[in-house]
C-alpha cells in the first residue's frame, strides 16, 4: 500500500463508515481489507464486501456516547412497550426490550446496508441504460437527419419525374395524333384494296393465317363452305311476335384428334321497321356522346359492353334472351340447359372502310349479333356480311373450345377427316 496517497487512519482492518446517501446523510459500518491508492475494498458488518470504494466515500468509524445510546434504546424500548405495559412496569420491560433492541438495530442497520448496496447498484445500471439511451437517441437523430436528406432527394427526384412525365405525356398525345393519321392511312389502304385487289385478297387479309403456321400465303387455300338454311319455325317461345327461326346445316370442328358439329341459327323479325328506327336512333345519339372503345374494330365506332342496361334496348334484350335461350334447348343434350350469367351487349356502327377484324367470344357459351341495318352488297360480295373461320386457327384472333363452356353444346361427329393445316375453311 502506498501509504502516501491514503489518510493516515485508512489502515487494513480500520473500522470505517462508508457514505450510501449523501443528501440523507446515511452511512453503513465497515472493515477495511485492502487499501489502495485512491480507493479501499470493504467488508460489511452483514458479510457483504464492495470493492473500489472511493477514499471520499469513507470516513473513520464514530462510537456515540454511552449515555446517548442508552437512552436512545430506552427512547426505543418505551416506543414499542408503551401501548402493552402498564406505566409501573416500564423500568422492567424497558431493560428487557434494551437488551434485544441492540440486535434488532444491528439486523435493521445490516438489512438496510443490503436494500442501500441494492438501491446504489440499481442507480448505476439506470445510469447504464440512460447512457445508452443518449446513445440510441444521438444514433436516431443521425439516421433521421439521413432520411430528411434522403427524403429531400426524393422529393426532388419526384419532381424531376413529374416534370419528364409531362413531357411523355404530350409526346403521347403526339403519338395518338399519329396514330390516328396511321389509322386513316390504314382505312384508305382498305378501301383500295377492295377497289384495286378485290374481295379475296382482302378475305384472306381478314382470316389472317399466315403468320401462325410460318410459310407463306401462297400455300394457302382457301374452302367456302355454303350455308344451307333449313326453317324450322316461325315463333320463338316467349316472344309474342312473328319470328322466322332457320337453322344451318352441321358444321365440323376439331378439337385435338376428335371431330364435333355445330350449327348456325337465324332469326328473322317479321316487322321489324319500328325496333330498327329506334335503335338507329339510340346508335347515333351513343355514339355522339361517347368515344367508344377500340377491340376488335378496325376504325368504325365499339360502344362500351352495357347497351343492355338502358332502357331503349329493352326489347333487343328480350328478343335476343328468347333466342339465344331456344337454341341451348334445342342444341344442349341436357332436358334443362344451365341458366349463364347476366348478358353483355355492344353496339357497332360501320361505315364504307370500316370491320371488325377477326376474333372469337370464347369466354361465352353463345355469342349473336343483331343487324338494324345493313348496305348494299351489290357488287361488293363481303361487304356487311358475317365472316365465320370454321376451320382451327392461332392467334390472337382464334380459340380453342373450352370443354365446360362449349362442348356440352357440340355433337361428336361419326367419321370426319380433319383438314390439312392450310386448308381454311370459312
Amino acid at each position: 500500500t502506498n501509504m502516501a496517497t491514503v489518510p493516515s487512519w485508512l489502515l487494513d482492518g480500520a473500522a470505517v463508515e462508508r457514505e450510501l446517501d449523501d443528501v440523507s446523510d446515511i452511512w453503513a459500518k465497515a472493515q477495511v481489507t485492502t487499501v489502495y491508492p485512491g480507493c479501499a475494498d470493504l467488508l460489511y458488518e452483514d458479510g457483504t464486501t464492495e470493492a473500489a470504494v472511493p477514499l471520499d466515500e469513507l470516513r473513520p468509524a464514530m462510537k456515540p456516547p454511552a449515555i446517548q445510546q442508552e437512552a436512545a434504546l430506552v427512547s426505543v424500548a418505551s416506543s414499542l412497550a408503551a401501548e402493552t405495559s402498564p406505566r409501573q412496569s416500564m423500568p422492567e420491560e424497558a431493560h428487557i426490550t434494551r437488551e434485544g433492541s441492540g440486535c434488532n438495530a444491528r439486523e435493521t442497520a445490516s438489512g438496510v446496508t443490503s436494500q442501500i448496496s441494492q438501491l446504489r447498484l440499481a442507480a448505476q445500471n439506470l445510469q447504464t441504460s440512460v447512457a445508452c439511451m443518449r446513445d440510441c437517441y444521438a444514433e436516431r437523430m443521425t439516421e433521421l437527419e439521413t432520411v430528411s436528406e434522403d427524403t429531400l432527394q426524393a422529393v426532388q427526384s419526384l419532381s424531376a419525374s413529374q416534370l419528364t412525365a409531362t413531357t411523355c405525356l404530350a409526346d403521347m398525345r403526339c403519338l395518338a395524333d399519329d396514330a390516328l393519321e396511321v389509322r386513316d392511312s390504314v382505312n384508305d389502304l382498305i378501301r383500295s384494296m377492295r377497289t384495286e385487289v378485290g374481295d379475296d385478297n382482302l378475305l384472306a387479309m381478314l382470316l389472317e393465317v399466315t403468320q401462325s403456321y410460318g410459310y407463306g400465303a401462297e400455300k394457302l387455300r382457301y374452302s367456302r363452305i355454303p350455308i344451307a338454311w333449313n326453317v324450322l319455325s316461325t315463333t320463338v317461345p316467349g316472344l309474342d311476335m312473328s319470328v322466322l327461326h332457320e337453322v344451318s346445316q352441321a358444321l365440323v370442328r376439331t378439337v385435338g384428334e376428335l371431330a364435333y358439329t355445330y350449327t348456325i341459327h337465324r332469326f328473322t323479325l317479321s316487322d321489324c321497321t319500328a325496333l330498327n328506327s329506334r335503335l338507329l336512333q339510340f346508335a347515333a345519339a351513343r355514339e355522339a356522346s361517347d368515344a367508344g372503345v377500340h377491340i376488335s374494330n378496325v376504325s368504325g365506332y365499339h360502344s362500351t359492353q352495357d347497351i343492355f342496361k338502358s332502357p331503349e334496348i329493352s326489347e333487343l334484350r328480350d328478343f335476343s334472351e328468347a333466342c339465344v335461350r331456344r337454341v341451348a334447348e334445342l342444341t344442349s343434350e341436357a332436358a334443362v340447359p344451365m341458366e349463364g350469367g347476366e348478358p353483355v351487349a355492344w353496339l357497332n356502327v360501320s361505315r364504307p372502310g370500316d370491320l371488325n377484324k377477326l376474333h372469337h367470344h370464347g369466354e361465352h357459351s353463345f355469342a349473336s349479333s343483331y343487324y338494324a341495318q345493313v348496305p348494299s352488297s351489290e357488287g361488293k360480295p363481303l361487304s356487311g356480311t358475317l365472316l365465320f373461320r370454321m376451320s382451327p386457327g392461332k392467334g390472337d384472333g382464334h380459340a380453342e373450345p373450352h370443354p365446360e363452356r362449349h362442348l356440352p353444346w357440340l355433337r361428336k361427329a361419326t367419321c370426319e377427316e380433319p383438314l390439312e393445316p392450310f386448308v381454311v375453311q370459312y
